[in-house]
C-alpha cells in the first residue's frame, strides 16, 4: 500500500497532489528535469557547465519563444515537496547569475 503525502497549496504542491492521484508512488527517486531560460547563449552555455561541474547532468538548447535558450537539468531524486523547492531555490540563484531564470521542472511519472 502507498503512503498517501498531503502537500502545502503552492504550485509545487498541486503538481504532487495531481501526480499522486494518478497513481505515481512518489516514494521512488526518479530523474527530475529543471528547466531554465536564458536570453543569451554565453549565460545559458556558463550555467550548464556550473551544474556538470556540480555533479549534475545539463543540456542546452534553442528555445522557441521570448526567450531564445533553455537549459535542462537532470537530477535523480525523490519528488518531495521541501526537496523540490529547495532544489529550484539553489539552481534559480546559480541561473540568475548567469542571466536566467526558472521555467518549472518535470519527471516521468512512477508505478
Amino acid at each position: 500500500m502507498r503512503t498517501a503525502f498531503t502537500f502545502p497549496d503552492d504550485a509545487t504542491g498541486r503538481i504532487l497532489r495531481r501526480m499522486q492521484a494518478a497513481g505515481d508512488d512518489l516514494s521512488r527517486a526518479r530523474p527530475i528535469e529543471f528547466c531554465f531560460l536564458f536570453t543569451e547563449e554565453a549565460g545559458a552555455r556558463a550555467f550548464a557547465q556550473d551544474i556538470v561541474e556540480r555533479g549534475s547532468s545539463s543540456a542546452v538548447s534553442p528555445y522557441e519563444g521570448a526567450t531564445p535558450w533553455q537549459v535542462v537539468v537532470t537530477d535523480t531524486l525523490v519528488p518531495q515537496h521541501g526537496a523540490l523547492i529547495e532544489r529550484v531555490r539553489r539552481l534559480t540563484l546559480l541561473a540568475e547569475d548567469r542571466g536566467g531564470s526558472p521555467d518549472g521542472w518535470g519527471c516521468t511519472p512512477m508505478e
